[in-house]
């Protein structure tokens, strides 16, 4: 999922190369791939299986855009995945009428019982070109502050990030759905779904949000979805060529 026209209230940083220091300081995060759509665009077969490659996209975004990751998550919707390769991975259902905030919202609940854990990565199931590190580009020093939140003085989570939410910036489009999320988020999100604001630019709106260029980091298009026929059909021409 991307726009062209930022959150008003998100602040724009272009993320500079991790030195050494931060990448033996990774932030330990959970993965979740967005599958639980109805793939309208793609001829209502289900993107998440279709295969580019020689395997299914969501595997893509498993094995290698959220490899990174302690734990991995499958947002399914309304959808069961019974294949045997994905029997490792937590599926996280939802009714499937909400668009990807309900998978984000699961992802956040799932995460708000894990003590060890304080972040989410999402990122949709038919992106396979998305580097590995994209997460902890998003999560190194230089993007998170961490000054005292005030709104909380209660929940020891809430007092250690100001910044709730980051999401990436590639050569001037804005991937909503490539986004990172702190667990004290979730209460914004669930607010979001109670009111039907369902729209991942808007609650970001909400939350105190990072946009983090990468357009330095990556080549062109490797967050392109493959998410229609004629998209999957071309595959090959816009496959991105490494930096």
């Amino acid at each position: 999922m991307s726009l062209d026209t930022p959150p008003t209230d998100t602040h724009l940083a272009r993320q500079p190369t991790l030195t050494n220091r931060q990448r033996s300081a990774k932030i330990p995060f959970a993965g979740l791939a967005l599958a639980g759509g109805q793939s309208t665009r793609m001829g209502l077969q289900n993107k998440a299986l279709v295969e580019y490659d020689g395997q299914p996209l969501l595997l893509h975004s498993l094995k290698k855009g959220l490899s990174c990751a302690s734990v991995t998550l499958i947002s399914t919707g309304p959808h069961c995945y019974e294949q045997p390769y994905l029997a490792r991975y937590t599926q996280l259902p939802d009714a499937g009428t909400q668009g990807p905030l309900a998978g984000i919202y699961q992802g956040l609940l799932w995460l708000s019982a894990q003590a060890h854990l304080q972040w989410l990565a999402v990122m949709p199931c038919d992106t396979p070109w998305v580097p590995s590190d994209w997460a902890d580009q998003l999560l190194s020093a230089d993007a998170i502050s961490t000054e005292p939140m005030i709104t909380d003085p209660i929940s020891t989570h809430q007092s250690l990030h100001t910044t709730q939410a980051l999401y990436v910036v590639h050569h001037k489009r804005h991937h909503y759905a490539h986004s990172i999320w702190h667990k004290n988020s979730l209460g914004t999100v669930q607010q979001a779904l109670k009111h039907k604001d369902w729209a991942l630019r808007q609650v970001l709106q909400k939350l105190n949000t990072q946009a983090i260029d990468l357009t330095d980091h990556y080549p062109k298009d490797c967050f392109t979805n493959i998410n229609t026929l004629d998209t999957l059909k071309h595959a090959t021409t816009i496959r991105p060529n490494p930096t």
